[in-house]
């Protein structure tokens, strides 16, 4: 009984001047590192999610999560803290590909420093250097599918152009549904084309029957 009297007086100092941060100390040394990786502009288009969570040790010295909105307060010894941002930004370069759109999650240390960039990768390189992208738009990546054999049908064709960042490259897929060939049994056919929006290149180009309704 002496020894734990003995060292919760040896930890109490430790907790009572364990350094504890206010709600909105935390959200604006965190505003201030994510503005510093994204400039003005795209900081503005980032919204946080309200579901920062931080962690931190007390006497048993356990973990602990706890979310950063219970409290007005940080409990305990602080560890860490992670916080979550949505961007939707509009692009005014880049008719092809405008929307940029996703999610940034930050951490910070005890002391409320970055303990690294974010991953900040579903932002096109153009973006920050702040370029043109010289992307096919949506009509002229239509023009192009026609000219390489897309078969038009009675309505326009489903459109999207994605980015993988992991590539870096972007690609407009567009899907229609059309009358079938000579050879297949299927009233209609699924016809799907692929193309870089950058090389212009058309990497795909299929014909599958269309898939039946499910029965109930």
């Amino acid at each position: 009984m002496k020894k734990l009297f003995v060292l919760l007086l040896l930890l109490q100092p430790t907790l009572l001047f364990a350094q504890q941060y206010t709600r909105q100390e935390v959200r604006e040394a965190a505003d201030s590192i994510l503005h510093s990786y994204l400039g003005d502009a795209l900081f503005d288009a980032c919204k946080y999610t309200k579901k920062g969570y931080y962690t931190y040790t007390d006497t048993s010295t356990e973990v602990h999560y706890a979310m950063l909105g219970k409290s007005k307060v940080t409990k305990g010894v602080l560890v860490n803290v992670f916080m979550s941002y949505k961007m939707d930004y509009d692009y005014p370069r880049c008719a092809g590909y405008s929307k940029i759109k996703g999610t940034i999650n930050l951490e910070l240390n005890n002391k409320l420093q970055s303990t690294g960039r974010p991953n900040l990768n579903f932002i096109p390189d153009f973006v920050f250097s702040h370029e043109d992208c010289h992307l096919l738009t949506k009509e002229q990546a239509l023009n192009l599918a026609i000219e390489k054999g897309f078969k038009e049908s009675k309505k326009a064709p489903k459109m999207e152009i994605s980015y993988d960042p992991h590539i870096k490259q972007f690609m407009w897929t567009l899907t229609n549904r059309v009358h079938k060939d000579s050879t297949l049994q299927k009233k209609y056919v699924v016809q799907t084309m692929v193309i870089n929006a950058g090389t212009k290149k058309v990497v795909e180009h299929t014909k599958a029957p269309k898939a039946p309704k499910p029965q109930h």
